[in-house]
C-alpha cells in the first residue's frame, strides 16, 4: 500500500465484503472468525491492487514540477475544467500570458507539452472512474473531456500499455458466494 487513504466511493465489491464481514459477525455461526479473515483477506486483496492501479495512473503526472507559480495555475485551470473542451488559449488567458510564451515555459518547466499535461491529466481521472465505478467506458471518456471515443482508446493505450477495459478488468469483481466472477456492468 501507499499509505494514503484508498477512496472506495460506491466500489460494489469492497462495500459487499464489509457487508459479508459484518453479516458473519452477527450471525455467528460455526467458524465466523475464518470467514470473516477470509472476507477480510479478500478486501484487502482488492484494494492492493485497487491502489496499486491508481499510483500506476498517478505516475503519469508525476515529472510535473508543480512549484512554478504559472505552472500551479496551470494545474489548477485544467483541473477544473478537464471535462470540457480546454483551448490553449484560454488557459493563457486565464494566467495573463501569450499562448506561444505559456507553451514554452510549460514545457521547459513540466518536461511535457501543455497538450501532452492535459491528456495525461484526463487518462489519469479516466482511471479513478473505471475503477471506482461501473459507468461504461464510453461514458467515463465523455466524462474527463475525451468527446472520440477512438481517441481517448488511442491515448489511454498509448500511456498505459492496455485498453480501458483491460485496465478495469485487472481489478475484475469476485463473487464470493458462488465463487464465479462477474463482470463490470455498461461495459
Amino acid at each position: 500500500f501507499s499509505g494514503k487513504p484508498i477512496n472506495v466511493g460506491n466500489d460494489g465489491k469492497i462495500l459487499h465484503l464489509i457487508e459479508q464481514i459484518c453479516e458473519e459477525y452477527r450471525a455467528k455461526e460455526d467458524n465466523y472468525i475464518y470467514a470473516m479473515k477470509m472476507y477480510l483477506s479478500l478486501m484487502l486483496l482488492l484494494l492492493e491492487r485497487k491502489d496499486r492501479l491508481l499510483q500506476k495512473g498517478k505516475s503519469l503526472i508525476s515529472g510535473v514540477d508543480f512549484t512554478d507559480i504559472y505552472i500551479d495555475k496551470v494545474v489548477q485551470y485544467v483541473s477544473e475544467n478537464y471535462k470540457q473542451n480546454i483551448f490553449i488559449d484560454d488557459i493563457a488567458n486565464y494566467i495573463g500570458l501569450s499562448k506561444g510564451y505559456l507553451q514554452r515555459l510549460f514545457k521547459k518547466r513540466a518536461g511535457l507539452t501543455l497538450v501532452d499535461y492535459i491528456i495525461r491529466y484526463r487518462i489519469q481521472e479516466s482511471c479513478k472512474l473505471l475503477l471506482e465505478t461501473n459507468y461504461s467506458i464510453y461514458e467515463i471518456a465523455g466524462q474527463v473531456g475525451f468527446f472520440d471515443l477512438k481517441h481517448f482508446y488511442n491515448k489511454f493505450k498509448e500511456l498505459l500499455n492496455q485498453t480501458p477495459k483491460q485496465y478495469r478488468k485487472q481489478n475484475c469483481e469476485i463473487n464470493i458466494k458462488n465463487g464465479s466472477q462477474g463482470g463490470n456492468n455498461g461495459i
